[in-house]
C-alpha cells in the first residue's frame, strides 16, 4: 500500500491557512458558557477598579456582594477587606447547608436565594470552599478602547493577510488591556502577554532588545503563534484557550475528553493547571469582542487614539542614543516612547543603539531626510560592535542587594536589566548581566570570594539523533510551496559589523518589506546571537505529551533514547529493554508508547527531568535561530524523519514533530 504525505516545515514566514473567513461560526457561544461571559460582560463594563465581585470560582453567576475597594488601597489592604467578606460568606454557607428555605432570613436567605431550588447540602458546603474575588475593569477597559486605535489596524491587517479571523484582535484586550508595558508576575510582558521562551520563537529578547514590548511586532509574532495554534487543534475556541493554557494542553483536553466543545472542556476538564484563567479565557475573550465592538452601548461615545505614522530607518553602525537623538534633534524620551523594544540598558548608555535595527520617529519630526541626520554623526561616535556585557555567574548563598553592593549598581537596574520576575528570586549558577558604570568594591569582593566558591553546573548531555524512522511513499513528488513573506534577516544588537547602503538608511513610510517567493530553504531561519535564559518549563507552544499515563507508559518524543529515560529512572537502560521487549539494535519510534520503571524515582520527578531535558534544547536552539514560519514538504519514497530533518533541511527533528503532531511517522 503506498502512502503519501505531508509535514509541515518551519522555514518561511506565512502559511495562508484556509479558515471560514470572519464568520460568528469561527467563535460559538456554547450555552454552558452563557453565565460566564455575561459575568465578564459586567467585569468589563459595570464596575471599575474601585469595585469587585465576591462570586461562586465555577458557577460565574452567582454573585455574593460587589465590594468597594478603595483605589489608593494596598495590596495588604485590598487582602484584608476581601478576606474578610470571604470569611463572612463561607460562614453563611456553611450555617444554611442543610436548613430548609422556609427556615432562613435575612442575609442568609438572600445567599440561599442565589443557588437552584434543588442545590443539595453537599454542594452548598463545597460553594464555600469556592468563594473567589473579581476586580472590575471597565475604567481600564474604557481607556484600552481609547489606546486600541493606535495598533488595531496593524493588527487586523495582519490578521487579513493570514485569512484569519478579524475578531482575534480583541485579544489584548484579555491578556494587557492594551497595555504596551504590561508586565505579569510570571514573567509574561507586553501588550500580547509573551513569556520569554515563547517569544523567542517569533522575536528577539534579550537584555538590548525586547521584541515583546513593540507592539508591532509582537502583534505579527501574535497572529502567527494564533495561527499555529489552529493548524494543531482545528477550532478557534481551542487556539484561543491555547493561548492562555498551551497548545499541548489543550491536545491532552481534547484526548481525555474525546471532544473538541469548548463549553464541555471549560466544565469537565481537570487538570492541575487548568485552573480559574485559563478555564474562563474563551469566556473572557468573548465578552471583550462583544464589549469592544459595541464599547458606545456600554460606554457611550469614546474617542479612539489615531494611529500614528512613522518615519523608519536603520543604522549603519552601533551609536549611543545620546548621539542619535543629537544627530536627529529628537528628544532621548521621544525616541524611547515610539521604540520600547529598546531595553532600559541603551537609554542609561551602557549599551549602544543596535546597527541594522529598525528604528521609528513619528513622521514630520525630522528636519532633514534620516541619511542626511544620520551622516552628521561622528566617526568618533560610530562603532562597528555592541558595548561587551559585563556579567556575574550567582553563587550559592547570593542575593541581588548583595550583587548589586559588590558592583556599585542598583539592585532596580539589575532587574530591570536581567528582565527579573522578582528582586527574590536568582539561582546559583544564573548569569547575570550588569550595568557599565558600576564600580567594585574591592572590600566587599574580598569578603565574599572568602565566603564563597564556585558553584559547577552539572554539564548538560549531547543529544543524539533520534534513530531513522523509515516512512513509505508514493513516487517523488516536488516540494508544495506556499507564497510566503520573508522577513529581512538582520542581526545587529550584539555585534554585528556589517556595514549597510545608504539605500537602507532612506526614510520608509512602509512598516512591511515587499512579498516575493522563494525558491529554496536556504536563508529563511533567521540568526540571532546567544543570550540569557530564565528558568522555564518547556514552552506553551510544544503540543507534544510529555506526561506518564495511569499504566506508567509515555509518548516517545523526538530526540529522545533509552539513554535519556534511563538516566532520568536513574536506573539500568537495559531493564527498560527488558520491561519492554526491546532488542538492543530495535530503534525506538516516534509517537509509540513506551512503559517505565518509577521504582527510584517518582513519576513527577521523571516529568521535571524530562521537561528540563526538552527545554534546554529549545533554548538552545532559540538563542540562534527565530521561527519564520512555515511550509509544506511532501514525504519521499525513503524519506524518514530524522532524513527531512538532517538532511533535506537541517531543522531540528523535535520542531518538525512539533508542527507535526498528528503524522504517523510510524508507518
Amino acid at each position: 500500500m503506498l502512502i503519501q504525505r505531508s509535514v509541515l516545515l518551519v522555514v518561511c514566514s506565512f502559511l495562508l491557512f484556509i479558515t471560514q473567513g470572519v464568520h460568528a461560526e469561527n467563535f460559538p457561544l456554547p450555552k454552558s458558557l452563557v453565565p460566564n461571559v455575561e459575568f465578564w460582560k459586567r467585569v468589563y463594563s459595570e464596575i471599575d477598579t474601585g469595585q469587585g465581585f465576591l462570586h461562586d470560582a465555577r458557577y460565574l453567576n452567582i454573585v455574593y456582594e460587589t465590594l468597594k475597594i478603595p483605589k489608593k488601597a494596598s495590596r495588604k489592604q485590598r487582602k484584608r477587606i476581601t478576606n474578610r467578606a470571604r470569611e463572612k460568606y463561607r460562614k453563611i454557607l456553611l450555617a444554611i447547608a442543610g436548613k430548609p428555605v422556609s427556615s432562613l432570613s435575612g442575609a442568609q436567605l438572600r445567599v440561599r436565594r442565589l443557588f437552584p431550588a434543588n442545590t443539595t447540602s453537599q454542594q452548598i458546603k463545597a460553594a464555600s470552599r469556592r468563594i473567589r474575588f473579581q476586580l472590575g475593569q471597565a475604567d481600564k477597559f474604557k481607556a484600552a478602547i481609547e489606546r486600541s486605535g493606535l495598533i488595531t489596524h496593524h493588527i487586523e491587517r495582519k490578521l487579513a493577510e493570514a485569512n484569519m479571523p478579524l475578531e482575534l484582535a480583541a485579544l489584548p484586550y484579555v491578556e494587557s488591556s492594551f497595555n504596551l508595558n504590561a508586565r505579569s508576575h510570571v514573567g509574561a510582558a507586553g501588550m500580547w502577554q509573551f513569556m520569554p521562551s515563547t517569544g523567542r520563537r517569533f522575536m528577539k529578547v534579550n537584555h538590548v532588545i525586547d521584541e515583546r514590548y513593540d507592539p508591532f511586532r509582537a502583534s505579527d509574532a501574535a497572529v502567527r503563534l494564533l495561527q499555529y495554534n489552529y493548524s494543531i487543534l482545528k477550532s478557534w475556541p481551542l487556539a484561543l484557550t491555547a493561548y492562555n493554557h498551551g497548545v499541548g494542553g489543550m491536545r491532552r483536553a481534547v484526548k481525555r475528553l474525546g471532544t473538541t466543545d469548548i463549553g464541555v472542556i471549560a466544565r469537565k476538564y481537570k487538570s492541575r493547571s487548568f485552573g480559574f484563567a485559563s478555564r474562563n479565557f474563551y469566556a473572557e475573550f468573548l465578552a471583550a469582542l462583544e464589549v469592544s465592538q459595541h464599547y458606545s452601548k456600554y460606554f457611550g461615545h469614546i474617542r479612539k487614539k489615531s494611529p500614528i505614522s512613522y518615519t523608519h530607518f536603520r543604522l549603519p553602525d552601533f551609536v549611543s542614543a545620546k548621539s542619535l537623538a543629537k544627530a536627529l534633534s529628537v528628544k532621548e524620551s521621544v525616541l524611547q516612547k515610539h521604540n520600547p523594544a529598546l531595553r532600559k540598558p541603551v537609554w542609561s548608555g551602557d549599551k549602544r543603539v543596535p546597527s541594522h535595527y529598525d528604528l521609528r520617529v513619528p513622521a514630520g519630526l525630522l528636519t532633514a531626510s534620516a541619511e542626511y541626520l544620520i551622516d552628521r554623526i561622528p566617526a568618533s561616535d560610530r562603532y562597528k560592535e555592541q558595548v561587551r556585557d559585563k556579567t556575574y555567574r550567582v553563587q550559592r548563598g547570593d542575593s541581588l542587594s548583595r550583587i548589586a553592593a559588590l558592583y556599585g549598581v542598583k539592585v532596580s537596574d539589575l532587574v530591570a536589566m536581567n528582565n527579573l520576575r522578582s528582586r527574590h528570586r536568582i539561582r546559583a549558577g544564573q548569569t547575570l548581566y550588569l550595568p557599565q558604570k558600576g564600580k567594585v568594591s574591592v572590600a566587599a569582593l574580598s569578603a565574599d570570594v572568602k565566603k564563597k566558591k564556585l558553584v559547577k553546573q552539572k554539564p548538560i548531555k549531547a543529544v543524539k539523533p533520534a534513530e531513522p524512522v523509515t516512512v513509505a511513499s508514493a513516487e517523488p513528488v516536488t516540494i508544495i510551496k506556499s507564497k510566503p513573506r520573508v522577513e529581512p534577516i538582520v542581526n545587529g544588537d550584539e555585534g554585528a559589523s556589517e556595514t549597510i547602503s545608504q539605500k537602507d538608511i532612506a526614510e520608509k513610510e512602509i512598516v512591511e518589506p515587499e512579498e516575493q517567493v522563494i525558491d529554496a530553504l536556504e536563508g529563511v531561519v533567521e540568526k540571532v546571537q546567544p543570550e540569557s535564559v530564565e528558568n522555564e518549563q518547556v514552552t506553551a507552544t510544544d503540543p507534544s505529551d510529555y506526561q506518564v499515563d495511569a499504566d506508567e507508559s509515555i509518548e516517545i518524543q523526538a530526540a529522545e533514547t533509552l539513554g535519556h529515560y534511563a538516566d532520568w529512572l536513574e536506573i539500568k537502560t537495559n531493564r527498560l529493554r527488558i520491561l519492554n521487549k526491546i532488542s538492543r539494535w530495535k530503534p525506538l519510534v516516534i509517537g509509540r508508547r513506551i512503559r517505565l520503571d518509577f521504582s527510584k524515582v517518582s513519576s513527577e520527578e521523571f516529568v521535571q527531568r524530562r521537561l528540563q531535558y526538552h527545554k534546554e534544547l529549545e533554548d538552545e536552539f532559540f538563542a540562534l535561530n527565530r521561527i519564520a514560519g512555515t511550509r509544506s514538504y511532501s514525504i519521499r519514497r525513503g524519506d524518514s524523519l530524522w532524513i527531512i530533518a538532517n538532511k533535506r533541511f537541517s531543522i531540528p527533528l523535535w520542531l518538525i514533530r512539533q508542527y507535526n503532531p498528528d503524522v504517523d511517522f510510524s508507518l
